[in-house]
């Protein structure tokens, strides 16, 4: 909650939830009993222990130490903006995500917590969650996001580098997935360069970032959401028709960034206009084209992941073992 008031029946609730409440109704939304007066009083206690906690476990930072040019972003998203900015007390620059719309970035760092520290997963600064736009403070990745960096520097990435983060992005994956977590979201733009050397690909650097589609299993196997934009071309067909997501999903999704990787950042399926011809062709059995110079060994286990039934594709910590053997 973010500004906590008790209503007349004695519970607290977020304003902005029972003020929509109670702009068309007179009962209390937990009992149903009828509210004598549609008073609220702000809940400082309430208010007070949740910034004690946010600030314990979610590393709450004052606004006044975060500053950003709001001005110049490097990338934007439909829910968030992400600017380079300065943290007080912090040398490196670090990367500020402003969430959109009046959108909270609690849930994102509840997972990045969750996930604590890994050295493929980006790692978590802090939340600000002072003034109209929520903050997600995290490291700044110095070359951006993976398909940006291929795409200015495509000569100079080999098929060593390419193997190399293909093995750190399954590591960062099985820390996801070990969390109990799917991310639903893995594709090259949410994977970022920290390091690169074009002699050197043992050198190279990349994590994996944006939670924001991610999803707890809590201990189950798979999770099934609905009502939220999802990434089509990178879906298969148990999460297109049912909106299923695993780590199996996520395995799927893993090959298709293979796939963009060594096509040097194609587009999936991009000659198919619309994402609905797309889920209609891979739920009927098609799937994308062998890249050029793709190994044979490299390509069959990519194909792996694209099995239909889910149980056929490989985990994470198999497809691991398998490249690190290339």
């Amino acid at each position: 909650m973010r500004d906590p008031v008790a209503c007349a029946d004695g519970h607290s609730y977020e304003r902005v939830n029972i003020e929509r409440w109670l702009a068309t109704n007179n009962t209390s939304p937990r009992t149903g009993a009828q509210l004598p007066n549609n008073a609220l009083i702000p809940n400082h206690a309430l208010r007070n222990s949740i910034e004690e906690w946010l600030s314990a476990n979610f590393k709450l930072v004052p606004r006044s130490a975060v500053h950003f040019d709001g001005e110049s972003f490097i990338a934007r998203g439909s829910f968030k903006t992400v600017y380079r900015g300065t943290l007080q007390g912090r040398s490196e620059p670090i990367a500020v995500l402003r969430m959109r719309m009046g959108g909270s970035c609690e849930e994102e760092a509840a997972k990045l917590v969750k996930l604590g520290r890994h050295s493929a997963l980006v790692r978590y600064l802090g939340i600000c969650t002072e003034g109209p736009d929520q903050l997600l403070l995290t490291e700044l990745a110095p070359h951006g996001s993976l398909n940006m960096f291929l795409e200015a520097h495509e000569d100079a990435v080999t098929l060593p580098h390419k193997l190399k983060v293909l093995e750190q992005t399954c590591a960062g994956m099985i820390a996801l997935s070990g969390a109990g977590m799917v991310h639903r979201d893995l594709a090259m733009r949410n994977l970022l360069v920290f390091a690169f050397d074009a002699i050197d690909p043992a050198a190279t650097v990349i994590k994996i970032t944006d939670f924001g589609l991610a999803v707890d299993r809590h201990y189950q196997t798979h999770a099934t959401v609905q009502g939220e934009d999802v990434p089509f071309r990178w879906m298969p067909p148990e999460a297109l028709r049912r909106r299923r997501f695993s780590e199996k999903s996520d395995v799927w999704a893993f090959g298709v960034t293979a796939w963009e990787l060594l096509t040097g950042g194609d587009m999936p399926y991009a000659f198919i206009g619309s994402n609905e011809a797309v889920a209609e062709r891979v739920c009927g059995g098609e799937r994308l084209k062998r890249p050029n110079g793709c190994p044979d060994e490299l390509w069959a286990l990519i194909q792996r992941t694209w099995a239909a039934a889910p149980a056929e594709r490989p985990t994470f910590m198999e497809l691991a073992g398998e490249l690190t053997r290339m």
